[in-house]
């Protein structure tokens, strides 16, 4: 945006710059409004309340048990619904509602949860652009149907009965039509990983290339049927707002859709392609303010721009809009694998001729002649094959996250090349720019520690500085509970992926120097295989005796060296074991209690060692100094021994639990002997991810949260 306004300036061209300087008031002062009013409307604590809401079949989300409703209040608000079926049948409901629904619901009505790491997705915000700010936690339903009203209705009725008839379809071919023509998501897999490691992900979205295919396949056909220029173009201007709909609303079919409208409406006003471009952006700031803000309206938008001012094609323009998206990718995804910047000149005319053709020839016909579809659903799994074989080749390159400053300035540097390719100066400027910014992430002057939001778990990074060394203690993970396979929620992505591997990441790591796993409790090392997988780890450091235990081994993922850890060894010489002093069964009594000096203060991690526990590091180590100290279990009250506490004295008390969780972490009587000791302590709870950064004997504590955000989801004790 700052160039193309240097570039309006330059030009002396006074009647555009007061037009855009109107367009960009106006816009701007929709957005404020709209963030206000957002803000009025999200709620502040949890209510009881009743709620009458009408839900389009094709908004509703079945998980195992979990279904997850969207509907839209009478006063034009909308909100989620979530609720659990209690039978398999009443969940075979669910998944078979074709119709609209008019829902009474009863529960706490309470605001959507906010991001509570350091670049982590921001499911608010995310809520927020499509007009939601709250959600319901029912506890009653009551439902009953409604009759379709017009067109609309019809629209969100066709999307639903096509994805109920996808599911009948063999993967991956029912998940590439939920994909490319309806915008349904689907589960994360591998060959969906791969997709994202090569920078083709756009492709299997709904995009501006998909709606050229569409609207080119349907004049074919109607051309075929002797239907008129002129009457195609007028279907095509009443098909495509319904195309909207059913192709379910994403950012970039917004903008391909009012491009496409302009396009057949500008023949008749000869708009030309850049004013068809700007008048598609100017109605989409007006339908939603906030386009820009993300990444897929940020990439939507400059790369359709952009092909209007790249004058080569083939590889070279290829290669350049990979460029142009790059720093946008970088600033959401930290990473980038070399080669995306020839993947889409492969992979556009692959989609364009062969898979969004077949995929709609075989949705058509697999009723009727299964044979073909079954044939392309084999070509498909090749074609992943593929992929994933060229994710796994090398070139993947862990970058990290520019700020935001610094990726407008990469974006800027990038136009000024495209604008003169031949410019060996402007190469020159961007090569360096890129270097420098990743040298800065690379190679930090201070050292963190960091304990994550990961749930009820624990998961702890310690980075020195230079990244001389990174260690991370726990893995977080889920508690599994007995149920059916039918009411099992399946994860799309594990917490440390959304997490800890994604800080990482955003800090240009993708390796550990260790892993220690302070005992086999899945809240420690559920993710384990998680982590391995996304990272290189160089070793794992378990405490001695839980080396050879089922439920730790058939996590291992590879070859990695497990390092069996006992009281008086050393850890990467950063940090020392203090417990245990003799083999175990990898139980809370045997938890890998770690201590270490960082930024002039003592560290003890304690994982879920138990009182008795503490004592016994007490008796081994009684000059032991512990300025901050990670409470154990959670802070249950089976830990945190008063004798302990007056022992060591901390100044810091960090603990690391769940909300809502089922055990009343951190306890009534732990905060008791806190208060007590007059021992001030922090909660991950309340403050979401905690780090302490610090460069030579000095730091300073950080949190991702300021602490009142989420008052009303913590127990009252538990507030600092």
């Amino acid at each position: 945006m700052v160039y193309w306004l240097l570039r309006i300036k330059t030009a002396r061209q006074r009647r555009c710059w007061w037009r855009m300087i109107v367009v960009m008031t106006v816009c701007a002062s929709l957005a404020f409004f709209r963030v206000q009013r957002w803000d009025r409307l999200t709620l502040t604590a949890e209510v009881d309340c009743q709620q009458s809401l009408v839900v389009m079949p094709d908004q509703i989300r079945v998980n195992g048990n979990l279904v997850t409703l969207t509907g839209k209040c009478s006063d034009g608000q909308r909100e989620i619904v979530n609720w659990r079926c209690r039978t398999k049948k009443e969940q075979q409901w669910w998944l078979h509602i074709r119709q609209p629904l008019q829902l009474t619901a009863w529960g706490q009505l309470q605001p959507v949860t906010l991001a509570t790491n350091f670049a982590q997705f921001d499911l608010r915000t995310y809520y927020r652009e499509r007009g939601i700010c709250n959600q319901l936690r029912a506890r009653q339903l009551a439902v009953r149907p409604r009759a379709v009203l017009g067109p609309l209705d019809l629209c969100h009725c066709l999307r639903a009965w096509l994805h109920g008839y996808f599911r009948i379809l063999p993967k991956p071919l029912s998940q590439y039509c939920d994909r490319l023509l309806i915008g349904f998501s689907t589960p994360n897999e591998d060959w969906q990983q791969a997709v994202r490691q090569l920078g083709i992900i756009h492709l299997f979205c709904i995009s501006g290339m998909h709606i050229v295919l569409a609207i080119e396949l349907l004049r074919r056909l109607l051309t075929r049927l002797y239907v008129t220029k002129e009457s195609i173009d007028w279907l095509l201007v009443l098909f495509l707002p319904a195309y909207l709909i059913i192709g379910g609303g994403a950012v970039s079919l917004v903008r391909a859709v009012i491009m496409a409208e302009c396009h057949l409406l500008g023949r008749h006003f000869k708009l030309t392609g850049i004013d068809i471009w700007s008048l598609s952006l100017i109605l989409g700031l007006v339908h939603d303010p906030l386009l820009l803000m993300s990444m897929g309206g940020q990439l939507s938008y400059l790369l359709s721009l952009m092909l209007y001012y790249v004058k080569e094609g083939g590889w070279q323009q290829s290669v350049q809009l990979s460029l142009l998206s790059l720093p946008a990718i970088l600033h959401g995804a930290f990473e980038f694998h070399i080669l995306s910047l020839f993947a889409s000149y492969i992979a556009i005319p692959v989609f364009a001729v062969l898979i969004f053709p077949g995929t709609i020839i075989a949705a058509l016909t697999y009723r009727w002649w299964p044979c073909f579809g079954d044939s392309f659903n084999w070509a498909l799994l090749q074609f992943h094959h593929c992929l994933i074989a060229l994710a796994h080749l090398p070139g993947e390159i862990c970058f990290g996250r520019p700020s935001g400053p610094l990726t407008i300035l990469l974006l800027v540097l990038t136009l000024l090349v495209v604008d003169s390719p031949a410019s060996r100066k402007r190469w020159l400027a961007l090569l360096s720019a890129y270097l420098l910014i990743f040298v800065s992430i690379h190679v930090p002057l201070n050292g963190e520690i960091t304990f994550v939001d990961i749930g009820q778990g624990d998961s702890i990074i310690i980075r020195t500085p230079l990244n001389r060394k990174v260690i991370m203690i726990d893995t977080g993970g889920r508690l599994s509970f007995r149920q059916g396979r039918w009411a099992r929620v399946k994860a799309g992505r594990s917490r440390a992926e959304t997490c800890s591997i994604n800080y990482l990441k955003s800090e240009g790591i993708n390796h550990l120097d260790a892993l220690c796993l302070s005992h086999a409790d899945a809240d420690h090392i559920g993710d384990m295989s998680s982590v391995m997988r996304d990272l290189k780890v160089s070793k794992v450091v378990v405490p001695i005796g839980m080396e050879s235990l089922p439920q730790f081994t058939g996590r291992l993922v590879g070859t990695t060296e497990v390092v069996p850890c006992k009281a008086g060894d050393n850890v990467d010489r950063i940090l020392r074991a203090v417990h245990p002093a003799k083999p175990g069964q990898g139980k809370n009594e045997d938890s890998l209690t770690l201590w270490g000096i960082f930024g002039g203060n003592n560290f003890l991690f304690t994982g879920d060692l138990d009182r008795a526990g503490e004592k016994a590091v007490i008796q081994r180590y009684p000059q032991l100094s512990v300025d901050v100290l990670k409470l154990g279990h959670h802070g249950s009250k089976t830990a945190t021994d008063p004798e302990a506490i007056r022992h060591w004295q901390p100044r810091l008390a960090i603990i690391s639990a769940g909300r809502f969780n089922r055990y009343g972490h951190p306890n009534r009587e732990t905060m008791q002997i806190l208060h007590d000791d007059r021992i001030p302590s922090m909660s991950t709870q309340q403050y979401g991810m905690i780090s302490y950064q610090y460069r030579g004997e000095h730091g300073q504590w950080k949190t991702c949260l300021r602490g009142d955000e989420l008052k009303w989801m913590l127990p009252p004790y538990s507030n600092s």
